[in-house]
């Protein structure tokens, strides 16, 4: 049996909880190849998402990670944060436990 190839348009204005599903099945179902590449890559975090997905917001790519890859999130998340809050977001703040040991009390904590 032979496939058919089928062009449309179709022009839908849906709220994006809605519309952001229905057009990453469509892009999947159309464009296999480049999304499976993109999924199956190792670090995907670090690669541009296929075609036009790669203009979504940063926060808008990180539920497409979601979706596909959830395993990669804490690091897409971490790659995210560091783009947009910067770097001193990224790095952890220095903690002396017996310094704040010494500052509490009995009526403080």
């Amino acid at each position: 049996m032979e496939g058919v190839r089928v062009r449309a348009r179709v022009s839908l204005t849906l709220p994006l909880p809605l519309a952001l599903p229905l057009a990453l099945t469509l892009a999947l179902a159309i464009t296999l190849t480049r999304w499976k590449e993109w999924v199956e890559h190792e670090q995907p975090e670090t690669q541009p998402l296929p075609q036009e997905w790669k203009r979504l917001s940063g926060f808008r790519q990180l539920m497409i990670m979601r979706a596909l890859r959830p395993d990669r999130m804490t690091l897409a998340i971490l790659r995210w944060v560091g783009d947009v809050l910067g770097s001193h977001f990224m790095t952890a703040i220095n903690f002396d436990l017996a310094l704040s040991f010494e500052d509490s009390g009995g009526p403080q904590p």
